[in-house]
């Protein structure tokens, strides 16, 4: 293998995002040093060499924990000082007050060019302060790979950064990642849910205040056609500073507060008719890209990237955000219109033309673009 000359570097590649980062590398197809979390979990990225240097997220006290990370940083200094690259990649910075300077002072030593994935322009919730160090992120960075054109034109207007530096890399579909269910474990789920002959609407995954879980709630409570009609609602993930306990009363609500397994979150997936993704705000939804990967269709709000499905078929239903109003009149249309569900699940050519959309090739050709022009 010749000697890799880019660094590519993911605190948090572990569930989802070990996917994410097995599918970039692999399209790639360019030899890298990846430097990933020691819980990746999985499969091998073949043609780059792997090497585990992040370990903070298997320990529980919070200052243990930054000091973990902190050494980790240590690490990844040594890496980059030794491998002298000519790009270094950064996906995520779990302490950019202290990142951002380093990865800087590391520029100026040894000469390599900075590139950085904003996956979402500002951390979910964060607060108003946090949009400076950001700004300062995208300002310092010689290239920004985002993934809508709408983060580009939020970071342009938000940090005055030159639009030619930032590559817009579609996020490529999530395929499932679980382990094969037992047949005794499907029969237990079966049997405690009882989801077969209804039309399921889910929301999965953590639960909280910019997902609009809330908005959910209410369009559920409002509505006689949604809580007595042949339909459930699964709300499934931890909950997170979110009171759901009104919802939960509900007699064809299924209700899980807690971290799902993978094998949980695509048994509930499998059974989903509408998954329901009413946000506040966001960049870009792995929930969105999980759900159009099983070829499920999704109420959205009209927010970030979440309409953008619509440029390639008609998979998602789109809603004012914020507006439970809406979301219910949304929600009850489709409860009392199955049909229109159905045909969706089964229109083979609109599926086919969101895998072609959202394919990991696309994402592959502008990240090599941005090495190349950096």
């Amino acid at each position: 293998m010749p000697e890799p000359r880019i660094i590519y570097i993911d605190p948090q590649s572990y569930h989802n995002l070990s996917v994410y980062d097995y599918h970039v590398l692999t399209a790639l197809a360019l030899p890298v040093l990846y430097l990933c979390s020691s819980c990746y979990d999985y499969k091998p990225v073949q043609g780059v060499v792997q090497k585990p240097v992040f370990s903070y997220n298997r320990i529980g006290n919070p200052l243990l924990k930054a000091l973990s990370y902190a050494a980790s940083l240590v690490r990844v200094a040594r890496c980059i000082m030794r491998t002298q690259p000519r790009v270094v990649h950064v996906q995520w910075m779990k302490m950019p007050a202290v990142e951002l300077p380093l990865y800087c002072w590391l520029r100026h030593r040894c000469g390599f060019r900075l590139v950085y994935t904003a996956h979402n322009v500002l951390p979910h919730n964060a607060s108003a302060s946090v949009a400076g160090t950001y700004a300062r992120i995208y300002r310092r960075a010689d290239a920004l790979i985002v993934h809508a054109e709408y983060s580009k034109q939020q970071i342009i207007q938000m940090a005055g950064v030159d639009a030619d530096k930032i590559y817009v890399a579609r996020h490529g579909l999530i395929p499932q990642v679980h382990q094969p269910i037992t047949a005794a474990q499907k029969a237990e789920w079966d049997t405690r849910y009882r989801l077969q002959g209804k039309l399921v609407f889910a929301s999965l995954g953590e639960q909280s205040h910019y997902k609009g879980t809330d908005l959910l709630q209410r369009a559920w409570l409002n509505s006689p056609t949604l809580r007595h009609g042949n339909c459930v609602l699964v709300v499934a993930g931890k909950q997170k500073q979110i009171n759901l306990e009104p919802l939960a009363n509900c007699d064809n609500v299924v209700m899980v507060n807690r971290r799902l397994s993978n094998e949980e979150f695509y048994y509930f997936l499998s059974h989903t008719d509408v998954y329901v993704l009413p946000y506040r705000e966001i960049s870009q939804s792995g929930a969105l890209l999980t759900a159009m990967a099983a070829h499920v269709g999704c109420v959205v709000s009209n927010v970030g990237a979440l309409t953008e499905p619509l440029q390639a078929a008609s998979v998602v239903w789109p809603q004012p955000a914020g507006d439970a109003a809406a979301l219910q009149h949304a929600l009850e249309h489709l409860a009392t219109h199955p049909e229109e569900v159905r045909a969706m699940q089964a229109d083979t050519a609109a599926w086919h033309r969101i895998d072609e959309f959202y394919s990991w090739q696309n994402m592959a050709e502008q990240t090599r673009k941005a090495y190349r022009e950096v």
